[in-house]
């Protein structure tokens, strides 16, 4: 969680959201935090 969040300010909250969809790699670096967490 506190890694989303940190992630999500620098990059911002729709920006993320926007960003974290798209791109493949992207998501699956987020999904491993995302099962870490």
């Amino acid at each position: 969680m506190s890694n989303r969040d940190t992630f999500a300010r620098k990059m911002g909250d729709g920006d993320f959201s926007r960003q974290f969809e798209p791109p493949p790699s992207f998501g699956i670096k987020t999904a491993r935090v995302d099962r870490r967490g």
